[in-house]
């Protein structure tokens, strides 16, 4: 289940959204496992799960809001990708006219994890661009 995360095919990560979090076939408790790579596999990937978190949030709230995967949900769905302060300026606005609920610390998490990933890629490419073209 969770290497269905690294799909690359648009389409197949919808029908993996809506499987995982919709069907009723996955436990909920293993919700989390269904969704653990997807916002990390790929920049499409990370803004295909905040998109589905977008149009589907009042089904996830319906669904999860009352129990602790709600916050985990939120979380593995706002991940992902490498802009950083733009994605996380997109998760504020997001929520400041949808209710987070008791998801707040780990949409906090899951916008450090954003600004992390962005600080290293910043600081590691021109040493990865260097050490790679020294071996070509």
């Amino acid at each position: 289940m969770i290497t269905l995360g690294y799909c690359q095919d648009e389409q197949l990560v919808h029908l993996l959204l809506e499987w995982a979090l919709f069907s009723g076939e996955v436990r909920i408790q293993d919700v989390s496992h269904a969704l653990s790579l997807l916002g990390s596999s790929s920049e499409s990937n990370s803004e295909i799960a905040f998109a589905f978190l977008s149009t589907e949030f009042e089904r996830i709230v319906s669904k999860f809001a009352k129990g602790p995967m709600y916050g985990i949900c939120m979380m593995l769905l706002c991940r992902g990708g490498s802009s950083g302060s733009s994605k996380c300026a997109r998760i504020d606005a997001f929520f400041e006219t949808h209710d987070c609920r008791n998801g707040k610390k780990r949409i906090l998490q899951a916008k450090e994890g954003l600004v992390l990933k962005s600080e290293r890629l910043q600081r590691d490419r021109p040493l990865v661009k260097e050490w790679a073209e020294k071996r070509q």
